[in-house]
């Protein structure tokens, strides 16, 4: 999970794939893999050089608009931007997390890791899946939240 989300995250500040453009003109519902919506269009380059005519993203996205995608080698189309690196960079948080827990409950373990225990308190494997909770509570609130104002500004100055 953690090597994934790195990866997706790399892709999500713009470090990997090729930059592009895709202008949304329809969506539709699937279920492959799971309930989702799938969304298609025009790919263009930051030029504006056509990509792909018929390129197709997981993604719920407004028809008609147009957003910056990456296409990764792994991963096809994947949004640029705020929510995706919030998402991401929390699951690469999570990953980590979890590995230090894994590792510091197995293995006897000496110098700062070795006293996590005792910088903590005696409860520290719970206070750290509270910090996964934390953090997993921001990776949906945070993008929800952005989404609202951004609605609410648009709304505001399209009058």
């Amino acid at each position: 999970m953690g090597v994934f989300a790195g990866w997706s995250l790399l892709g999500a500040v713009g470090l990997i794939g090729t930059p592009g453009r895709l202008h949304v003109e329809s969506c539709w519902a699937t279920h492959e893999p799971k309930a989702s919506t799938e969304c298609g269009g025009e790919l263009r380059s930051p030029g504006g050089r056509l990509l792909d005519p018929d390129a197709a993203i997981l993604a719920n996205v407004k028809v008609g608009s147009t957003i910056s995608v990456r296409d990764e080698p792994v991963m096809g189309l994947e949004k640029v931007g705020f929510e995706s690196v919030v998402g991401w960079g929390t699951l690469v948080t999570v990953a980590l997390l979890a590995s230090v827990i894994s590792i510091r409950e197995a293995v006897p373990v000496h110098g700062l890791l070795g006293r996590l225990p005792q910088v903590v308190g005696g409860r520290w494997p719970v206070r750290c899946l509270g910090t996964i909770a934390v953090a997993g509570a921001v990776t949906y609130g945070v993008p929800v939240v952005h989404e609202l104002v951004r609605s609410a500004l648009a709304t505001v100055f399209a009058k």
